[in-house]
Order: C-alpha cells, then structure tokens, then sequence
C-alpha cells in the first residue's frame, strides 16, 4: 500500500509556551486538511510545554525533537531538515490558526512558491479581534513574488512555502537574532516565480504577551540585529541577477537597513547617503519600468517617508519625492484651484 502523500509540513517551535501550546496544537491537529505532519521541535523547553502535549503524542501525525536551546532560527532550521511535506507551513506556539487554514492556502497554491492570507490580532490585554488585511493598490491577482514582497507582510507564519523552493535556493533562517523573518521573506519573495494571495482571515497572533521573544525586554536590543539583516540584504543585492525594477526596490529595501546599522554605529555617513539618494533618483528617472513597477516604487518611497528612522537622518529628499509622485490630474487640480482663487480676488 502506497504511503499517504504528505501535503503540508508544520513545523512548531516549543520554548516556555506552556499556557499556550495547547490551544496552538490543537487547532492544527484539527485541520480540515488531514494530509499533514506535524512536527514539534522542543527548543530546550524549561516549563511544563512538553508535558502538556504528551496527550497529543498518540496522534502518528506528530513528529518530535528534542534539542538545546538556538532561538527560534534554530528550531525553525530543524525542523525543515526532516520536513517531507510539499509545503512546510511555520506556526508560533502562542499563536493558533483557523481550522480550514491549511486546505484553503494548499487547494488555492496553483503550484505558487509561496501562498499567504490575512490573519487577526488577538490583544491579551482585552481578548479582543482586530482584522489585519493586506493592503493592495494593485490587482490582487499579480503573482510576481517581487511585486508582492512588502505587502504580504514580513512574517513566515501567515503562508505557506513550496519545500523544492525552499530547498532548491536553499532558504533557512538566520540563527542567534530576532526579527529573523525580515531577510527570509526579502530573499523567498524576489526569488519566487510566483506568489498566491488567498483573501481569508486564518492566522490568529496574539499581541500584547507579556512572556513573549518581543518583550520589551528584549526589543531594546533589536537594533543589533539590524546590522546582520543589512549584510545578509547587502550580499543579497549583489549576488541578485533580477530586472532593473527588482534591483532598484532591493536597492531601496538595502537602504532600509542601512539606517539602523548607521544608528547602531553611531555614525551617520552623509557621503554614503548621498550617493544613494542620488543613485536612487537617477535610476528612478532613467530605467524603463512599467507603470504598475514605478506605482510600486512611489508607494514604497512614500511609505519610508512616514517612517521616522529616515526623517532622522533625512536619507530622502521628502519634497521631492512626494512632487515627483503627483500626476497629471491632481497637478490640473491644484492649478484650476489657484485659479479660481486668483478669480475670488
């Protein structure tokens, strides 16, 4: 008798989550989708997690392994190593998901490298819902990883990924840092031949954790790690043989990171920031993009513009960039509205 096909892997990384694991568990255990493994990687757990799951062990779906503590990458790491599924999905053990998660994105992949939906916040404060919707300017249907990175989220944990993909660019996590997910998603997408967006509410993360990695405690350090994620985006940029859009937005992407690295220095080198600026312009204006990739690029520099690491080291010239986004029929508008304003007078 043939073995069942496996046709997605989840992949759970355990560390002191003993009031959560259950509910996470239990909401992939039953998963509409029932071709599924599901793999629990103890990451050296010091609480009760483990022992709270025992009664799940039964269930010949759920692999375990057990090793010292690494952080999140790590256990993250193991367990793709033995993952056999054709899709590998990451769920957090505090978070859980809604039960028809699984079969929707794997019925909706179409073969896609990557498949992602929307997820809820749920505050720990008040036990409240809020909807988290990704936000589109353009057709929803355009499935070029390159056009979709930033706006499916930097999170691992709302998609699941096609494992040849992953294997055959070999995709792992960056272990011993936190916001690990920025530089996975960055390299996944731009390497992606396609993306789906499946339009549902699935994933539920809960904000506001006390005990959670995010702490405060904790995120005062981020800054650090910033500073790895700018070489890893760096050697990526350089390596990366992509279309003029695809280098001049991993150029931009490149710069964001570039901040917190200066910030973490110290040293905020004008000279380098110039000569960005002026190579971003430059490109901008000579390379033949469509009009969907210029819209893209617009609607990313006027999203850095509102991001208050660059007004403090004023990497973009704002005045310019928000005139050179005004089109035609907005400037014919703001001249008829002198006009009439000459007129009144």
């Amino acid at each position: 008798m043939m073995e069942e096909k496996i046709k997605v892997s989840v992949i759970i990384p355990v560390y002191n989550v003993e009031d959560y694991i259950e509910k996470c568990l239990e909401s992939v255990v039953n998963q509409t989708l029932k071709e599924i493994e599901i793999i629990v990687v103890n990451d050296g757990t010091k609480d009760n997690s483990i022992k709270k799951i025992e009664k799940y062990f039964s269930d010949s779906r759920i692999k375990i392994i057990n090793k010292q503590n690494g952080g999140l990458s790590s256990a993250r790491n193991a367990g793709l190593e033995i993952a056999k599924g054709e899709y590998i999905s990451f769920i957090d053990s505090d978070d859980f998901i809604e039960e028809k998660m699984l079969e929707e994105l794997y019925n909706e992949s179409e073969n896609a490298d990557i498949v992602f939906s929307n997820n809820l916040n749920y505050n720990m404060l008040d036990n409240k819902l809020s909807k988290e919707e990704r936000e589109f300017f353009f057709d929803k249907m355009s499935n070029k990883g390159s056009y979709i990175c930033m706006y499916s989220s930097a999170v691992v944990w709302n998609k699941i990924y096609k494992r040849d993909f992953l294997e055959k660019n070999n995709l792992k996590f960056i272990e011993g840092i936190i916001h690990e997910d920025d530089i996975f998603t960055i390299k996944s997408h731009f390497l992606a031949k396609k993306v789906k967006y499946v339009k549902k509410f699935h994933y539920y993360y809960r904000i506001n954790r006390r005990d959670s990695i995010m702490s405060n405690k904790v995120k005062n350090k981020h800054l650090e790690n910033y500073k790895v994620i700018y070489e890893q985006v760096r050697e990526f940029y350089d390596n990366f043989n992509g279309t003029n859009f695809e280098k001049l937005r991993l150029y931009l992407l490149k710069s964001y990171y570039l901040i917190f690295r200066m910030r973490l220095e110290g040293n905020v080198n004008k000279i380098e920031i110039t000569d960005f600026e002026n190579n971003f312009k430059k490109c901008y204006s000579e390379l033949k993009l469509s009009r969907l990739e210029k819209r893209i690029i617009e609607d990313d520099v006027k999203r850095v513009l509102k991001n208050r690491e660059y007004s403090y080291i004023n990497l973009l010239d704002s005045f310019y960039w928000k005139n050179k986004f005004i089109n035609k029929k907005i400037f014919r508008r703001i001249i008829e509205e002198k006009i009439r304003r000459i007129i009144k007078k």
